[in-house]
């Protein structure tokens, strides 16, 4: 009996019988469709706790007609797991086989549980996937929008090795072919779990933007992928990424919104494909966005360039173009870098710096949001203490005066004006730990009437992360103010325009007379 009773079957297996032909001459040698059958089933019992129904058509006449009858048996399989090869993708019947079982999942139970698919497609060997667009458009959209379990390995541009279970042990193919295959048992035991508990309220957990990266980095991706999934991270992007430009771009930058980490794998030697209508590598587009957000959300980033020689067949222009990224990316031009941290070790020293970096974003998250609550709490012990009318005439404003730590010194002028125009300043106290001092910001926007922001010695990424501070407050303030001084050699400082911010330009000079509007906006 299959796991659930309304099912015959568990997973059904689709293939181009022609894929299950040996390779050996030997004649006890077995297919490749029919060694991983078998290593499925094992290691999906044991990762299940109990035998589960796999079913494939081992018997199929080139005579058979596809009908009503093996329609209705789609509808009893529980899951699928596609083979894909070039015969597969050209195959009428392989193709009926997946567009009548996605039919037959919508109208019994969903085609996706949880956002996670009912088909598996597993590659087997790389196809043209030109012939993708010619498909009938509920196929062509499974093929674009499920993400593909690759059991090859792209050596270079045009050559590739099949993986295969069929070595020792130490075989590395053999290695790398069962930790495929255990990619498949995790998620496929996933979705029978959620199929005995569709009613389960679904956890989400916390989201990794792990980058589309180049073929020679790929297995290194792999692995992160695992390593990030076994820590409780999702992992984006969960489909293939588009191929034209205006989809890609906004299906990037809606999983970049959704991640607390932005993570990239930038090879040394090989340029990525480009998107229809772009003009650079997916990779570099990836790159770009990532920047973006962490200019206008503060979003952090990881980059990795391991060491890598060019391949002989990789082509000489596309190694230059990804060489000039590089040197843009290592010097910090063109906003490459920002908001990223770029690392060149191990994959292993790589994976440590990951989940060390996402544990203190979820660290600083949590002691923010603490402090906000902390702060509220205190809001409204102070909002229901009855203050006597003359006390109410009298408060003092209160007004925050944000700064980096080299600035405190510098920043006297200005308080002494504020106190002078008979307001209270309030400024960070950098001998605090910097959970602490984050805390103190967070209470310290919520209880001050106005904020001025002392652009000094603080960075371009700096100014943008108080400016989203201030863009988080729900309480309104009477007044916010930057002040740009300090060294400007860039020129960020002098173009620097934020709308809804008054800007005083100190870059001359402090002027006491440039703060009237300022103590105006406060009376």
């Amino acid at each position: 009996m299959a796991y659930t009773p309304e099912y015959t079957h568990d997973v059904f297996i689709s293939y181009a019988h022609i894929d299950d032909e040996p390779d050996s001459l030997s004649a006890d040698a077995k297919g490749w469709i029919s060694n991983f059958h078998t290593l499925l089933q094992r290691r999906l019992n044991k990762v299940v706790g109990k035998e589960l129904k796999i079913w494939r058509d081992e018997k199929l006449q080139g005579n058979t007609v596809f009908g009503p009858e093996i329609e209705e048996r789609l509808t009893k399989m529980k899951m699928m797991v596609s083979i894909l090869t070039p015969r597969y993708v050209e195959s009428d019947w392989c193709r009926r086989e997946m567009d009548s079982f996605h039919k037959a999942a919508s109208g019994h139970g969903g085609f996706s549980i949880n956002n996670q698919a009912r088909i598996f497609k597993v590659v087997k060997t790389p196809f043209d996937r030109s012939v993708i667009d010619e498909l009938p458009e509920e196929v062509n959209k499974i093929f674009k929008d499920i993400l593909d379990y690759k059991f090859y390995i792209q050596e270079s541009e045009d050559r590739f090795s099949e993986l295969t279970p069929e070595g020792s042990v130490d075989n590395p193919s053999t290695q790398i072919f069962m930790q495929k295959l255990d990619d498949v048992v995790q998620n496929i035991a996933k979705l029978f779990k959620q199929f005995n508990n569709k009613d389960q309220l679904v956890i989400h957990q916390h989201k990794i933007y792990l980058a589309e990266t180049t073929y020679d980095l790929q297995p290194y991706r792999d692995a992160l992928v695992r390593e990030l999934q076994d820590a409780g991270y999702d992992v984006l992007p969960d489909k293939p990424l588009p191929s034209v430009i205006n989809k890609f771009t906004a299906d990037v930058e809606a999983y970049i919104d959704q991640s607390i980490l932005s993570v990239h794998l930038i090879s040394s030697t090989n340029y990525a494909t480009i998107p229809e209508g772009a003009d650079q590598s997916s990779v570099i587009l990836q790159n770009e966005i990532a920047s973006q957000k962490s200019a206008s959300k503060n979003l952090n980033r990881l980059i990795w360039i391991p060491p890598a020689t060019a391949d002989a067949s990789t082509n000489a222009k596309t190694i230059a173009l990804q060489s000039e990224f590089l040197k843009d990316l290592i010097d910090a031009k063109n906003n490459t870098q920002l908001g990223a941290d770029i690392l060149k070790g191990t994959l292993e020293e790589f994976k440590d710096a990951i989940l060390t970096k996402a544990k203190k974003i979820l660290a600083d998250e949590k002691a923010k949001q603490d402090a906000i609550k902390e702060a509220e709490e205190k809001a409204k012990i102070v909002a229901a203490t009855p203050v006597a009318p003359d006390a109410q005439a009298t408060t003092v404003k209160k007004i925050y005066l944000i700064c980096q730590e080299p600035d405190l010194d510098t920043t006297r002028p200005i308080e002494k004006l504020i106190q002078k125009s008979g307001y209270t300043v309030i400024v960070p106290n950098f001998d605090r730990e910097p959970a602490v001092l984050q805390n103190e910001h967070n209470e310290n926007l919520n209880i001050c009437d106005a904020v001025l922001i002392y652009y000094g010695a603080g960075n371009y990424r700096w100014i943008n992360k108080m400016i989203g501070d201030l863009s988080r407050l729900t309480k309104p303030l009477l007044a916010k103010v930057i002040y740009t001084t300090g060294a400007d050699d860039d020129g960020d400082k002098k173009d620097f325009t934020s709308p809804d911010i008054l800007l005083i330009n100190g870059l001359t000079g402090f002027v006491p007379e440039s703060f009237n509007d300022f103590f105006q906006k406060l009376k």
